[in-house]
């Protein structure tokens, strides 16, 4: 398979998913509900893939320079050890960004939370036990903006609390 249709796929996968979004608000009437929904989901889908994205390149990149080093080391040409040291340091650099930024867990989070709000949609749309009244759709913005409140009270924790070591 070509690069090209390789990329075309991948953004294909992430254009996919975007465009089933109407499944999981058409059943909601409120027009502000549903466009707080419709936003959250895309904006969700949009940075879970992105740091998904960032996560594995990045990884492949450090996993690329320190199978160069050895290599390098071998073969021994001119100015080897400044090269090696350059590229041990883009690798530290990319180590250091995937550590700091927390991509993985963020990209997880975010994933974690998309798949919740989705639930809550299909539970809303084939009318569960809980969404059977008449305040159904109040319900449901209720328990979609709890899960960004975990979600970002997770986040906060992972950057803030004091306990982990970290500012």
């Amino acid at each position: 398979m070509r690069r090209k249709d390789k990329i075309k796929r991948k953004r294909n996968s992430l254009i996919k998913e975007l465009g089933t979004i109407d499944i999981y608000v058409d059943g909601i009437e409120n027009n502000v509900i549903r466009k707080r929904i419709e936003h959250i989901l895309e904006w969700y889908i949009r940075k879970s893939t992105f740091y998904k994205n960032l996560f594995y390149w990045l990884s492949l990149l450090i996993i690329i320079i320190n199978a160069t080093i050895p290599i390098i080391n071998q073969i021994k040409f001119i100015y080897y050890n400044s090269i090696v040291s350059i590229i041990s340091a883009f690798a530290s650099v990319f180590t250091g960004c995937i550590t700091l930024f927390t991509m993985k867990d963020t990209w997880f989070r975010y994933r974690k939370s998309v798949e919740l709000i989705k639930k809550e949609c299909i539970l809303f749309s084939s009318k569960d036990e809980d969404y059977k009244d008449e305040n159904r759709e109040t319900l449901l913005i209720k328990n979609v903006e709890n899960i960004i409140s975990s979600e970002r009270q997770a986040w906060e924790k992972v950057k803030f609390d004091k306990s982990n070591g970290k500012k």
